[in-house]
């Protein structure tokens, strides 16, 4: 899963519990929600739809190094 800065503030700085999103070809995220409800956004999304938690992901995005 490929993120864009952008996206990976949002998510380091949100409160919600789940990140619920779907994949494009590419490996990177084509839409994406932070909620707290899991069960009425993954009906939304569809049977493609991947959802993490954001206390797995938030040590990921804070070791997160940008080259240049």
């Amino acid at each position: 899963m490929q993120l864009t800065i952008k996206q990976a503030v949002k998510i380091y700085t949100s409160k919600k519990d789940f990140l619920i999103y779907t994949l494009d070809n590419n490996n990177k995220i084509d839409k994406c929600t932070l909620s707290n409800d899991l069960t009425r956004h993954r009906k939304a999304y569809g049977k493609n739809t991947r959802f993490i938690l954001t206390s797995v992901i938030k040590p990921q995005i804070k070791n997160l190094t940008i080259k240049l």
